[in-house]
């Protein structure tokens, strides 16, 4: 009986090679097939050699993933209990062999890494009880050996094997039939964790931030995966929470502050890295690094290029160094960016951003912040001047850039919300070229997606985002967009409710639930769900869902308080000024036409820009029909059916129009439309803006 089976793909054979001859040289004896042909006793052969063999070698490489041949031995092997597996490659192994712990002579045998090759005979002289004497490595001239600053063994691995753990536990087979999606696959994922004090004690200001911009410099290096701001401050979240939490990476990164002793050492700070490999809880690295305000930048950029190195890659050039009083009012500014959104919080985030774009006028990333700032305080207030803004400084970043994903990122948003998506598209896949493992952009492209109506496309990116945060909450929030948006509202409501029970105290998470039940015909469920929100006094958008809900209910009144109360946290939204018309018009409130001609005003200039947004100009034909102007409404509804992107919601604002004209045989037309792209007949029943119009079919 020989030690050792090796198991590889033919063509593989003089990689193979070099490792036998290592293996002989130890004193152990091999068996591989280099010296037979297949033929038709060959099967048989390999059946013998296998079952008289103490182990077996499985090399992964690009050829041999795909060779029946070394799949079935590993198969055996694993059977037995005696697979060892070494990765020369870089690759996807199959999924029945993911959960062994692989060998990485990753380019082998043009690369030697010591470590990995003492770490792999060490495995096998113990497996064999051949002694612990210290294993020979061969020397190569020419090649380039590794070892010295090379992590400890086996802390390498594929992240579809965590992530794959992580995948199984919740019910991501309702969204496609195909499964995930394929991809490129990481050489590792790491979490950055926010940076600690060892004193157990709040840090200074200056140091915020300073984990979010290594992680941002190390998403640059393209093979690492790194996790989401988002994902790791929900992970935190619920770790305070005391609820159970976990981040499905291979690594995480921390960094633990040790403070200046008193003041004759004041300037001495300094911050600990440590890299941790998640699934043996073991330290792998460690280094420490001096904190000072002067040399801020340059600290972040040798953290990120030290742990780059650890993993073998190396991170592109970036922007230029700026002014370090610039960089800690940058580093703020994201700090705050990356709060839940509010508007005294966006307010103070583009006060720092703006400082930033004053004190380094040349630097691309704050001026891509403050875009993005912008943009997030024009969806909250509608303020045209904010989006005047944020489009300004977007083109400024992009003059100033050169290849910065953050860039392509706000670009992206600037320009779907300009209603220009090809455009938004282009800059997106930029972006996710630069950072091929970035979530944030792939829910950005789904959004991108769904403005061009392409829900399959936009399903696509969130399996994809799935694939690497499977238990991250806003991946599930994009999914139940998206089924929203195909009119699937009971599975738009699972995924909802995933959102929810992932996220229990985002009151968001709880309006688009009862969003979804409510379009389900759940009405009572809808308004259960609506009630209980932890913050429905101070969210504008529960308090609009529940008047729609009131209005089905037929309880004007009390729709018209509900849209009230919206429109004093945001008295800038057309759409709830519309909705507060709508609700007193029934009520029979008297000057129910004040609150239209609000709604328009507000409206209309919206239109600037974007003038094919359907949703705008379909609310915008709405108000007109309510005040009686048949000729502007049928004017807006011309441009609608020219834009020929007509979906749910805009055939249903052209049948309440007609309704609202009393043209009950358009308004007909449309409600069969609505009907047959699956609106609820019953939903049109109880809508009092159809009340005297039935669908055709209903009088034949």
């Amino acid at each position: 009986m020989q030690d050792i089976f090796i198991s590889y793909a033919r063509v593989d054979i003089e990689r193979v090679e070099p490792l036998v001859e290592l293996f002989e040289a130890n004193g152990l004896t091999v068996w591989w097939d280099s010296a037979i042909s297949p033929g038709s006793t060959f099967e048989n052969v390999i059946d013998d050699a296998i079952m008289n063999s103490r182990l077996v070698v499985v090399v992964w490489t690009e050829n041999s993933i795909h060779s029946e041949w070394v799949q079935a031995e590993a198969s055996d092997a694993m059977e037995r209990g005696i697979l060892i597996p070494v990765m020369l490659d870089q690759v996807r192994v199959p999924v029945a062999f993911r959960r062994a712990q692989s060998i990485n002579l990753f380019d082998w045998p043009r690369y030697q890494d010591d470590r990995e090759l003492e770490r792999l005979l060490a495995s096998l002289l113990e497996r064999l009880e051949k002694g612990s004497h210290p294993p020979s490595l061969p020397t190569h001239d020419g090649r380039r050996r590794k070892g010295a600053g090379r992590l400890a063994p086996g802390l390498i691995a594929l992240v579809f094997l965590i992530c794959l753990a992580g995948y199984l536990l919740l019910p991501l087979e309702k969204t496609s039939e195909e499964g995930p999606v394929d991809g490129p696959e990481p050489l590792a994922s790491i979490a950055v964790l926010p940076f600690t004090s060892a004193e157990n004690v709040a840090l200074p200001e200056a140091y915020d931030g300073l984990a979010f911009e290594v992680a941002g410099l190390l998403r640059r290096a393209g093979a690492l995966q790194i996790a989401s701001e988002a994902q790791v401050e929900d992970f935190l979240a619920q770790s305070r929470g005391r609820r159970k939490a976990r981040l499905d990476t291979d690594y995480q990164l921390t960094g633990m502050v040790e403070r200046a002793a008193n003041a004759a050492t004041a300037g001495t700070d300094r911050v600990v890295i440590s890299l941790m490999d998640v699934g043996s809880g073991r330290g792998v690295w460690s280094q420490h690094y001096p904190l000072a305000e002067r040399d801020m930048a340059a600290t972040v950029r040798s953290i990120a290029d030290h742990v780059a190195a650890r993993f073998h890659v190396s991170l592109p050039v970036l922007e230029q160094d700026i002014a370090p009083a610039a960089y800690l009012v940058y580093l703020k500014a994201q700090a705050e960016l990356r709060k839940p959104v509010n508007l005294d919080m966006l307010q103070l985030t583009r006060a720092l951003f703006e400082e930033v774009a004053e004190l380094e006028p040349r630097f691309a990333s704050g001026f891509a912040g403050l875009c993005r700032t912008e943009l997030l305080l024009y969806q909250e207030t509608q303020m045209l001047e904010d989006f005047e803004s944020a489009e300004k400084h977007c083109n400024r970043a992009n003059i100033l850039s050169s290849d910065e994903s953050s860039v392509y990122v706000a670009l992206g948003a600037l320009y779907r919300d300009s209603g220009k998506p090809m455009d938004s598209l282009d800059n997106l896949n930029r972006a996710i070229r630069l950072t091929p493992f970035s979530t944030e952009v792939m829910r950005e492209l789904a959004r991108t997606y769904i403005a061009l109506r392409n829900a399959e496309e936009a399903e696509q990116q969130i399996l994809a985002a799935l694939k690497i945060e499977p238990s991250f909450w806003l991946n599930y929030r994009e999914m139940g967009r998206i089924q929203f948006v195909k009119g699937d509202y009971p599975r738009a409501a699972e995924y909802y409710k995933l959102e929810a029970e992932l996220a229990p105290d985002n009151s968001r998470a709880l309006n688009n639930l009862g969003a979804a039940y409510f379009m389900s015909e759940q009405f009572d469920q809808a308004i259960a769900v609506w009630e209980g929100a932890p913050d429905l006094e101070k969210n504008d958008r529960t308090l609009a869902n529940l008047g729609s809900a009131y209005v089905i209910r037929r309880e004007f009144q009390r729709a018209a308080d509900m849209y009230a109360k919206a429109l004093a946290i945001v008295p800038e939204d057309h759409e709830y000024w519309g909705a507060l018309g709508e609700a007193q018009f029934f009520a029979g409130v008297a000057d129910y036409r004040q609150k239209y001609h609000k709604a328009l005003e507000l409206a209309k200039p919206r239109l600037a820009i974007n003038p094919n947004d359907v949703m705008l100009l379909s609310a915008v034909a709405t108000y007109y029909a309510a005040l009686g102007m048949e000729q502007e409404a049928d004017s807006i509804i011309s441009r609608l059916l020219a834009v020929d992107v007509i979906d749910v919601y805009t055939v249903y604002d052209i049948a309440r129009t007609y309704a609202r004209l009393g043209r009950e045989v358009r308004a007909r037309q449309y409600m069969n439309q609505l009907i047959e792209m699956g609106y609820s007949r019953n939903l049109l029943s109880l809508d009092a803006n159809f009340d005297g119009v039935r669908p055709a079919q209903e009088n034949q």
